[in-house]
């Protein structure tokens, strides 16, 4: 936490100050002296205005600074502590003393033109947290960042201060670290490289471009789509997510090592590389894997043969394997009618509407959808209309399915009230 800040309440005569900032004194000092010249020039030397002090956080006095009056800041919290008459001798001489050393060591440390710079950028970046970094942590913040600036400190400050507020909201708001954790030497450490390595590496949104060139990505994908999807969509999708996951943590693993990640042939190399490699020869080792890999092979060796022989083979590996992705099947158009769908439906086997939906037989099948659909009772039916409503939002397609879904039912209703 910072040492000795100071807090300005809001004052319509006084836009120059923020409320929401803590100050350092060296900071504000400079401030009112400027404010105080040009008030005396514009006849407002009457103006006054309402501070509080604070060392170590804790709130120590509250008064007024006179701009009529030509003391400095410093003078007037000097003068305000000696002269306070609910404090004993012991407390004033604590509290002068604290102030004092904290001052000395700010007033030492701004004297690099720089660092004074770096810190309020800082400073301004969390006023809107109770947070704030102590002169120490700032320094070493700073040392660290400095060794990397080739060109104008100034004009890579502020996105400097803007990395070291997004390392701290990625790590501390995401409860990784806490406020208190940062004291810790070690965590501290690993937070200054992330800042750093945040600050100069490519953007998250490259790995995404990076993906789209990769050959073996490419791979990966067509397996998960071409191949396993046909046995289990669900598992196809969640198997993508998880590589999505590890792609993301793997990235974030290097820049918290204080990393930078400045080519997409880092990209390519230490992230793509070996999270995919890996994620293989884990899947290699997967039994479901290797059934999936087998559904899409029947598939192949069936598509040129006759129907009755496909649906058999389709419906022996259903049996297996369960009945929740007939429609992912039946879209790849291993049957070219409607067939297999009423088998399913004589064997009593869960054939759900969402996922004719989803696969978008409006068109091919539209007795079979409306002899199911004639099967449900009305709760069923609202039930599916409503998940597929939200779920597929304003998709045109969808939507002319759901409607003459919709139409089937209100018919099938009409008749059974007859």
């Amino acid at each position: 936490m910072r040492e000795v800040h100071v807090v300005v309440e809001a004052n319509n005569s006084i836009r120059d100050l923020d409320p929401k900032r803590r100050y350092f004194i060296s900071e504000l000092e400079g401030i009112l002296k400027k404010l105080k010249g040009e008030f005396r020039k514009n006849g407002r030397d009457n103006v006054e205005l309402s501070f509080t002090l604070f060392i170590k956080n804790k709130r120590v006095l509250k008064a007024f600074i006179d701009f009529n009056d030509n003391r400095s800041l410093e003078e007037s919290i000097y003068l305000i502590i000696k002269n306070a008459s609910n404090w004993n001798e012991a407390t004033k001489n604590k509290v002068i003393n604290d102030f004092t050393d904290f001052l000395s060591k700010e007033k030492k440390l701004f004297l690099d033109q720089n660092f004074k710079l770096f810190a309020i950028e800082v400073e301004e970046q969390f006023s809107n947290q109770d947070f704030s970094f102590s002169l120490e942590k700032l320094k070493q913040l700073y040392d660290l960042f400095r060794d990397r600036i080739v060109g104008s400190f100034y004009s890579e400050v502020n996105d400097i201060a803007k990395a070291i507020k997004y390392s701290f909201d990625d790590l501390v708001l995401t409860q990784e670290l806490t406020q208190e954790s940062l004291n810790d030497v070690e965590n501290f450490s690993m937070f200054q490289n992330y800042a750093v390595a945040s600050r100069y590496s490519l953007p998250l949104s490259r790995l995404d471009k990076c993906l789209r060139d990769s050959e073996v990505y490419e791979e990966v994908q067509r397996y998960l789509f071409e191949q396993l999807a046909l046995e289990d969509y669900v598992l196809a999708l969640k198997k993508n997510k998880e590589i999505e996951t590890l792609l993301k943590n793997r990235w974030y693993s290097i820049i918290k090592k204080g990393i930078v990640i400045s080519s997409e042939d880092d990209i390519k190399n230490n992230i793509i590389l070996p999270v995919l490699s890996g994620y293989l020869q884990n899947e290699q080792k997967d039994q479901k894997s290797e059934e999936a890999i087998i559904v899409f092979n029947i598939n192949e060796e069936n598509e040129s043969q006759s129907n009755g022989q496909t649906e058999d083979d389709l419906l022996n590996l259903f049996s297996k394997h369960g009945f929740d992705n007939v429609a992912e099947i039946l879209v790849k158009n291993i049957c070219q009618d409607g067939k297999l769908i009423r088998r399913l439906q004589n064997k009593k086997e869960t054939l759900k509407i969402e996922e004719l939906i989803e696969c978008g037989f409006f068109g091919r099948f539209e007795r079979e959808i409306m002899e199911y659909v004639a099967t449900l009772d009305q709760e069923e039916v609202k039930k599916v209309l409503y998940e597929s409503s939200i779920n597929k939002g304003m998709d045109f397609k969808y939507w002319a399915v759901t409607e003459y879904i919709s139409h089937v039912t209100k018919v099938v209703f009409e008749k059974n009230k007859s």
